[in-house]
């Protein structure tokens, strides 16, 4: 298939090379783990639990930068700039949502 396709600025010579070379390729990959099992690579239980972790510590920051003022305030302070209606309101509910974390103390925030 690959062989019969045209190749423009290449002299007859080359399209022979590339047309052999092409056909071992396709048939390599057409029979690619026929008659025999494709080797899976044993993932090691140290390498899923160092992502787990990873996943945990980036879950943890994301939650707690939610939790800062300033990441409501800067998100309020972005959605005005876009100017309609729905973002203005969205605007407003995320200065809300500062104001809320300010007044807080640390007690009523980690219950």
């Amino acid at each position: 298939m690959w062989a019969e396709r045209s190749r423009p600025g290449l002299g007859t010579e080359a399209t022979k090379a590339f047309a052999g070379a092409e056909t071992n390729i396709a048939q390599e990959a057409d029979n690619f783990g026929r008659g025999r099992a494709y080797p899976r690579h044993h993932v090691s239980t140290d390498l899923i639990q160092h992502h787990a972790e990873q996943l945990v510590r980036r879950i943890l920051q994301e939650s707690i930068k939610e939790l800062t003022v300033n990441h409501w305030l800067r998100r309020a302070d972005e959605l005005e700039q876009v100017g309609t209606r729905w973002a203005d309101e969205a605007a407003l509910e995320c200065r809300r949502h500062a104001w809320l974390l300010a007044h807080l103390d640390d007690s009523e925030v980690a219950a």
